[in-house]
Order: C-alpha cells, then sequence, then structure tokens
C-alpha cells in the first residue's frame, strides 16, 4: 500500500475510470483529464499544435476517448491507486467532523469509456 501518497486540493483529483469492463482509480494532476484538447484549444484560442506545452501523458491525444484509451491508461500507470489505499486516505483523516476535511478523498471525476460518458464535480 502507498501511503506516502498525499493530495493537494485543486491540484490533484482521484479519478475512476471504467475501461474494457475493468475499474481503475488514478490520483492525478486534474489537466491530463481534459478529454478534448481540440475544443479547448478553441474556446481558448491557443494553439495546441506544438506538443512542447502538452503533458507527456497526452502527447499525441487530442481527444481522449474509447479509441485512445488504452495508450493513455498505460501512460498513466505510474499514477494508479488501489481501492485499498484510497480507503487508507480517508482513514488517516480520522476523526474529521466536517465534510471539508475529507472533501478531497472522493473521486471528482469518472470516465467511462465503455459508454462514453464523463461525470465530474467540476
Amino acid at each position: 500500500m502507498k501511503q506516502n501518497i498525499s493530495i493537494t486540493y485543486g491540484v490533484d483529483v482521484i479519478v475512476g475510470t471504467l475501461f474494457q469492463g475493468e475499474w481503475k482509480w488514478y490520483l492525478t494532476e486534474k489537466e491530463i483529464w481534459m478529454l478534448d484538447d481540440i475544443k479547448y484549444a478553441e474556446a481558448f484560442d491557443q494553439d495546441i499544435s506544438d506538443d512542447e506545452y502538452a503533458d507527456p501523458e497526452r502527447i499525441n491525444i487530442p481527444i481522449l476517448d474509447e479509441k485512445t484509451a488504452s495508450i493513455f491508461l498505460q501512460r498513466i500507470e505510474k499514477y494508479r491507486v488501489s481501492s485499498d489505499t484510497l480507503q487508507y486516505l480517508v482513514r488517516k483523516k480520522c476523526p474529521f467532523s466536517k465534510w471539508d476535511d475529507i472533501s478531497e478523498m472522493f473521486p471528482s471525476i469518472f470516465v467511462n469509456f465503455d459508454k462514453r460518458e464523463l461525470s465530474s464535480v467540476f
């Protein structure tokens, strides 16, 4: 169990994924989960043609969907966490007196690649 893991509120997110029938959990920076970098760049008048500024996990993956999920999930394997680790992080915060004490411990994003669905608290 990775007991030295910490979560920085506003930077890190817990993400649940379902891909090819398999659930996985990740603790990553939130920026890598922009599913369509092309639309995002258009909305903010940015040029994404230069991969120099891309997150390494997203190079050559401008659209993250069921077609590109396999390579992306391989690239972020180092950020994968077990449900036991997530439970440990919550227990480490106990006792807590209010929701805000542990709010960063709950998943912020759920990507169901199998059904092409995204749920987010952002």
